[in-house]
């Protein structure tokens, strides 16, 4: 994009710091005869003493506002084209529609894109330097008219905006490249016609003929218009068309000279933003909370219809009022407190509050937070409040039931410990009386029966006692009594006294029983009682369940994560996958297979998980039918301990 360098840019704002702002800018962008002014009053007879190419004017200043200086400007400008573009804050339509009526050529509001700003600065210079060219090409005509009407031609055809020249009476007399494109035409389709065809909605067209005749009328100096068009191939553009009166030497009218700049993708996205804004209103409308905006002041900026919904407020009555206006005076008190803790923390701020609701005093969840804007400043408070009172009210519900339920499961507790105790002496006689019998201390029984059956009576009473034992255990781990005596255990000894409690049996079954313990293995902390319960139970249960002639085998490694892991592995029966999750529940067993699912009274498995997470560690299973069972602990690796 060319730059205009030696253009004459003259900036007025009352703000200094304005102006050397857009000097540093324009300066940035490669221009260089840049003049700062903040006296407004000084801007016409500077204007006249220096013809300045381009005038950027702020409208909201002291005693000269930008309309004053646009109204001494008006016949000035008019007649050497000096493109007036007003850079202000203020963003209401009646004040671009005023600007644009005493002859600003463009508007733009604060904050500024700065690429937009130059690219509209180029565009006006561009024009302005067309303008500067005609009048020149004007004095020289006598010179070459010719190849001045070629260079004009030039300019003309290849202006990045959309050029054409129209008569008084509405027949376009020449239309440019840029304008062809936007339109879909050609040039010379368009030339001879009034294009009135090209309008998309009648009344934006009828607004443009009535601006071009209140130019013709001395009315206006210029025009300016957002209209839309019907595109050759059927789809709408949008344009921003702004246009001036050329008349001849006799003050007759020779043309308009009107520029359509693309304004399409602007919008697109200002529609697009509209339809967010609808959607997020929408939302936030049929939200089930009170949803409100506040000034730092305190002041109701937006609040959803929910305020309306619950408590009656008219909403565009309550804007611009406080919290007192809505609620009572203590409420907004509170209100107010929370408001100024989120100012000063910076940081959302959540409480619980009670509002009086017309059917009686609600719990709400109150969350106020700061809205700041991009460089971070916080400039409203927002405001999400939640009806609790029956999410509350189920709390209470739950605490109760829960508080109820530990009162149970306290009693269910103590009467196991207590019925612990009172089976165990008798079981403990029971036991120790059939090892008498068992083993004849006093002499034979005489039938080779008795001792048959004294066995029977021991082995029965160990299995209840052991299941007496279990059903303790867990009652203590689910309410959180187990006692947990932490050392430092040599894995090894705990392997190889487990290994020695069901060697016997798997001996008599015909069983191999392989211990894999690899030297230098470092011990661990943990309740030498529960790491061999564990393992105990795992080892109990791979020979249980493994045939004749089968094998079982037991190993401890450290892994990379220098994590201990133990694995149990047989060439038992195996598992079904429908019962490995089940099978860790209490008082289940394998299903369909008879030399599982009678033995045993399915504790074994759930209590072992449960010691396990007691120590932080996992408890895995990968089994398949008759091919056999591997089950792997695997202990978080802070039980390690370094060597």
């Amino acid at each position: 994009m060319r730059i205009y360098a030696d253009a004459k840019i003259l900036i007025v704002d009352d703000q200094q710091t304005n102006v050397d702002l857009l000097v540093s800018m324009l300066e940035i962008a490669g221009y260089k005869d840049l003049t700062g002014l903040t006296d407004p009053g000084r801007v016409r007879d500077l204007h006249l003493e220096s013809r300045f190419d381009l005038i950027l004017l702020d409208l909201k200043m002291p005693e000269i506002d930008g309309f004053e200086v646009l109204r001494q400007l008006s016949g000035i400008t008019v007649e050497d084209y000096a493109p007036v573009l007003v850079l202000t804050a203020v963003i209401e339509e009646p004040y671009r529609a005023k600007a644009f009526e005493l002859g600003a050529r463009d508007y733009i509001t604060k904050p500024f894109d700065q690429a937009e700003v130059l690219n509209r600065i180029h565009n006006l210079l561009e024009v302005r330097m067309l303008h500067k060219g005609l009048e020149q090409r004007v004095e020289e005509r006598t010179k070459d008219l010719q190849e001045s009407e070629e260079r004009f031609r030039f300019a003309f055809e290849n202006a990045p905006i959309g050029m054409t020249l129209v008569a008084p009476d509405g027949t376009w007399i020449n239309a440019n490249k840029a304008l062809a494109d936007f339109l879909g035409y050609a040039a010379e389709d368009m030339t001879g016609t009034s294009m009135t065809g090209s309008a998309e909605n009648v009344v934006e067209l009828d607004e443009c003929m009535g601006l071009r005749q209140r130019v013709l009328n001395g009315e206006l100096a210029t025009y300016h218009i957002e209209r839309r068009y019907r595109h050759k191939r059927g789809h709408v553009v949008w344009g921003r068309e702004s246009g001036s009166l050329f008349r001849n030497e006799d003050g007759k009218p020779e043309h308009f000279i009107i520029h359509t700049v693309d304004i399409t993708e602007r919008k697109k996205t200002e529609e697009a933003l509209q339809r967010s804004e609808e959607n997020l209103k929408a939302f936030v409308d049929n939200a089930p909370a009170l949803v409100s905006l506040k000034s730092l002041a305190g002041q109701y900026l937006m609040m959803n219809q929910e305020y309306e919904r619950l408590f009656g407020i008219e909403l565009q009555s309550a804007v611009g009022e406080s919290a007192r206006s809505a609620f009572p005076d203590d409420i907004a008190e509170l209100f107010e407190l929370q408001e100024k803790e989120v100012i000063d923390r910076k940081e959302t701020v959540t409480r619980e509050q009670v509002i009086p609701h017309p059917d009686g005093d609600r719990v709400h969840l109150c969350t106020k937070f700061p809205v700041a804007n991009a460089a971070g400043t916080i400039h409203a408070i927002g405001t999400i409040s939640t009806d609790i009172t029956d999410k509350k009210a189920v709390e209470k519900a739950m605490l109760d039931a829960k508080e109820q339920a530990e009162l149970a499961n306290r009693a269910k507790t103590e009467f196991l410990a207590h019925m612990s105790h009172e089976l165990r002496t008798p079981l403990n006689s029971v036991i120790g009386f059939g090892e008498v019998l068992e083993k004849g201390v006093f002499g034979p029984l005489g039938h080779f029966k008795y001792q048959e059956y004294a066995k029977d009576i021991g082995d029965s009473g160990s299995h209840l006692l052991s299941l007496i034992s279990n059903i303790l255990d867990i009652s203590k781990i689910e309410a959180g009594e187990l006692d947990f005596f932490e050392e430092t255990i040599d894995v090894g000894e705990i392997f190889e006294s487990s290994a020695r409690m069901v060697m016997d049996r798997a001996a008599r079954n015909g069983i191999a029983l392989n211990v894999d313990v690899p030297q230098g293995l470092p011990p661990m902390r943990g309740d030498e009682v529960r790491l061999k319960q564990i393992l105990l139970n795992l080892l109990s249960n791979a020979v249980k369940f493994t045939p004749k002639g089968g094998q079982v085998s037991v190993e401890a490694t450290i892994d990379n994560d220098n994590a201990m892991v133990w694995e149990v592995a047989d060439t038992g029966v195996g598992i079904a996958a429908d019962d490995l999750e089940r099978i860790l529940n209490p008082f289940e067993k394998v299903r369909g297979n008879a030399a599982i699912s009678h033995e045993g009274t399915g504790l074994g498995l759930y209590l072992t998980n449960a010691l396990t997470e007691m120590h932080g560690g996992t408890l895995a299973i990968d089994s398949e039918p008759a091919k056999g069972t591997t089950v792997t602990v695997r202990f978080p690796p802070e039980r390690t301990v370094a060597t």
